[in-house]
């Protein structure tokens, strides 16, 4: 039984894997995107975290920095970072949504600088400083996930979930600000989701660290697949809605050849009939002047034989 579910949770886990790379696939586009590239840089590191900080990739990455550093373990402290760098991404991506923020990047920075980049700082950097420290990393070529606790472990495990659930609870309060605008409630929800059981994972993380029960790791691995999962497939989706409602609205503006010339010929028909309005007006003006100032109208024969005398075109001709 447990081995099925252990397969089980691999499974999900190449799914997480496969969703966030077609969600950047999606989303390629976004790169130089202002509001969107924040929510692919997420996806990015979120694609990256989860098989840098497998259990497969221990004899590969592990033991190339093992090799490098003389630490063992960094491939998971190294995924975990990222998992704390997609969320931080994300909360970038909400703030810049914000209509109180927008592209006001001196008020951006601001509130980034006390709200995240203050902590993150102190706490990577501590975090680090406790797996150098460890005795159980150093010398040593270990799968981190599987080492018994120590006291320097044990706090990096605990400071690491504090942050990330630290990370996951600001995001969710900029969740539920979005939620209030029916447009991206569908979304906010979604993401609301991932939020859940990324807090669920956290949770079980410090509660199987304490206990040094590593028969539980396949159910932090289900359940934190299960986020990356629904949070990829919702930031794909998401542009691609986008995607598709900006065409539906230009094929609702497009108009053939034809019906382009039959707008461009009514146009220069009513353009025709506006400078004849103007003209008629500007007759009726001159004409209204004329009573008002007591000049007299011209006579059409008079005016013509006068024009005939200088040599010039009458203003009347007959047919």
């Amino acid at each position: 039984m447990a081995t099925d579910f252990n397969d089980a949770a691999t499974w999900i886990g190449i799914l997480a894997v496969v969703s966030s790379w077609w969600a950047l696939w999606v989303r390629r586009r976004t790169w130089g995107h202002y509001f969107e590239a924040g929510a692919t840089t997420a996806v990015l590191l979120l694609g990256l975290a989860l098989p840098i900080a497998s259990p497969y990739a221990t004899n590969t990455v592990g033991r190339w920095l093992f090799d490098i550093t003389g630490i063992g373990g960094l491939n998971t402290v190294v995924g975990n970072l990222m998992y704390l760098g997609s969320t931080a991404s994300f909360i970038v991506h909400m703030q810049i949504r914000d209509p109180a923020i927008g592209r006001d990047n001196h008020r951006l920075h601001a509130v980034l600088k006390q709200k995240l980049c203050l902590p993150l700082t102190l706490a990577v950097n501590i975090m680090l400083a406790l797996v150098v420290m460890s005795p159980r990393t150093e010398g040593h070529m270990v799968d981190l996930p599987k080492v018994d606790c120590g006291p320097w472990l044990m706090a990096y495990w605990i400071l690491w979930c504090a942050t990330g659930v630290y990370l996951q609870i600001y995001l969710a309060l900029l969740l539920l600000d979005l939620r209030i605008d029916r447009r991206s409630r569908r979304w906010a929800d979604c993401y609301l989701v991932a939020v859940l059981f990324s807090l669920i994972a956290y949770v079980m993380t410090v509660v199987v660290r304490l206990y040094n029960d590593h028969g539980e790791e396949a159910y932090i691995w289900l359940i934190g697949s299960v986020a990356v999962t629904v949070f990829s497939i919702g930031t794909g989706v998401s542009w691609l809605s986008k995607v598709h409602g900006h065409r539906r609205r230009a094929a609702v503006v497009w108009n053939s050849p034809q019906e382009n010339r039959i707008r461009a010929r009514k146009a220069r028909v009513h353009t025709r009939e506006l400078r004849e309005e103007n003209r008629r007006i500007r007759d009726q003006v001159e004409r209204d002047w004329q009573v008002r100032l007591g000049i007299p109208e011209l006579d059409a024969s008079l005016g013509d034989q006068r024009a005939d005398n200088r040599g010039e075109p009458p203003l009347t001709s007959d047919p």
